[in-house]
């Protein structure tokens, strides 16, 4: 809700990383393709009570990646 009118349009949508891998892997870069030209990359794990958030500033369908990197 945005009452005051002072974003601009579009929605945010939460991303939660639900990959699983074994504890000889760990994750040291997470890069997110949001599908609409955005991208960004994270060093931490998006999570249910931290997940990452992206505006899409026009309707449409849009295909998301995640690609994880795991220390040597």
């Amino acid at each position: 809700p945005d009452p005051a009118g002072v974003l601009p349009p579009g929605l945010n949508v939460s991303f939660v990383d639900r990959s699983q891998g074994t504890n000889d892997l760990v994750p040291i870069r997470y890069f997110w393709d949001f599908g609409d030209g955005q991208t960004t990359t994270t060093t931490t794990r998006a999570t249910d009570e931290s997940p990452l958030v992206h505006r899409y500033l026009l309707p449409g369908f849009y295909t998301v990646s995640l690609e994880v990197t795991f220390q040597n």
